[in-house]
């Protein structure tokens, strides 16, 4: 049981789409339930987001994706898209929809507590059970009966247009929720990079991973 705080949710072991702890998995938009993968060309002009529900059709992950159906809508428009709690419906969770329910999408306030040292604690690494890969090992606090539960989060960079960026560099995960000021462009998630772990907001279009969690109540 991956929890890490009292009354915290349990946490998978890896991203939405990914078959170890240490693959990237799938990239989203935020309330994209289908997710994609890259074809990795290294010709930019051959560069592809495939869609992982039929390897075929291709989007690109920008502002003019007619597939990006959440992006720039605002709070009245959300009424249908969000729950009471402000947080994604499951029908357009993506946790939800590859791994099925209690699964679900990270809140917000879920993504503040894993940079919170006063609830986590977090090693940087650069090699995960004998791989080779740059990451997070989030456990829960020392002292507590969680200090040897981890979750480990790699940096899997973003999808921007037909390609990923930063990949290796940083790592971006997408909550469920969306930006409550006056932009209705955004939505929070977290960023990992070498050095610090930040909440930050960014436009719904972008390819960001997702993981999941079950409430454990």
């Amino acid at each position: 049981v991956r929890q890490l705080w009292e009354d915290g949710p349990i946490w998978a072991d890896r991203n939405v789409g990914a078959n170890e702890p240490w693959e990237y998995g799938y990239y989203f938009w935020w309330g994209d339930t289908v997710g994609y993968t890259n074809n990795g060309a290294t010709v930019s002009a051959d560069k592809k987001w495939l869609s992982v529900a039929n390897g075929t059709t291709t989007i690109k992950f920008s502002d003019e994706s007619p597939a990006n159906t959440l992006y720039g809508k605002d709070a009245a428009a959300l009424a249908d898209y969000v729950d009471a709690n402000g947080n994604l419906k499951s029908d357009y969770d993506a946790a939800t929809a590859h791994l099925g329910a209690p699964w679900r999408m990270m809140s917000k306030d879920e993504l503040d507590k894993l940079r919170d040292a006063t609830v986590c604690q977090r090693v940087w690494t650069n090699e995960y059970k004998g791989v080779t890969v740059y990451g997070w090992v989030v456990k829960g606090k020392e002292g507590t009966e969680y200090a040897n539960n981890e979750v480990f989060f790699p940096l899997v960079g973003q999808g921007y247009g037909s390609s990923i960026s930063n990949a290796g560099t940083s790592g971006c995960y997408w909550s469920s929720t969306p930006d409550s000021d006056d932009r209705p462009d955004r939505a929070w998630y977290l960023q990992f990079s070498s050095s610090e772990v930040k909440l930050l907001r960014n436009t719904r279009y972008l390819g960001m991973s997702v993981r999941a969690v079950r409430d454990t109540k």
